[in-house]
């Protein structure tokens, strides 16, 4: 029952990831040059903005691959290992990155008055959910140092 649940959530994530490579590759692109041509007055924004979606996008697959090495581990029995503190740092990382690079393209996007609804919508609801995945990986970083040393505590005594 358990390799069942762990395949499913090893679906979830190449799902999610295919998705977001798609639209980083196909879709803001051909995006970006469409809102070029409808605003040019805007278009000095284009490449920064973009960037930015990429380097954002590389975070989060990143972070994919980081909790697809905690889901091996799992699926080993191995997850009190001191190298899974490594991928839940990493993962905290990536989400703290995607958070704060999305405040800046806020306040970028702000500035330049160049804002729409769905900025103002999508936005926060990206920042909120990366500050959200930063406190999770955090708070089970800390649980499995705690169970680690607990067990090297228990394996000395």
């Amino acid at each position: 029952m358990k390799f069942w649940k762990l395949n499913i959530l090893r679906i979830g994530l190449i799902f999610v990831s295919g998705i977001i490579i798609l639209l980083s590759v196909l879709w803001l692109p051909t995006m970006a040059n469409y809102m070029e041509s409808i605003a040019p007055e805007l278009s000095h924004m284009k490449y920064p903005m973009l960037i930015g979606l990429e380097l954002t996008s590389v975070a989060f697959i990143y972070a994919v691959y980081n909790t697809f090495k905690i889901v091996k581990s799992i699926e080993r029995d191995e997850v009190y290992r001191r190298e899974n503190i490594k991928y839940f740092k990493n993962i905290s990382i990536c989400a703290l990155y995607i958070a704060v690079s999305y405040v800046y393209g806020l306040f970028y996007i702000i500035g330049n008055r160049a804002g729409n609804p769905m900025m103002a919508t999508f936005g926060p609801m990206i920042i909120i959910l990366s500050i959200a995945i930063f406190l999770f990986s955090e708070i089970l970083k800390d649980e499995v140092l705690k169970n680690i040393e607990l067990f090297n505590a228990k394996s000395l005594s």
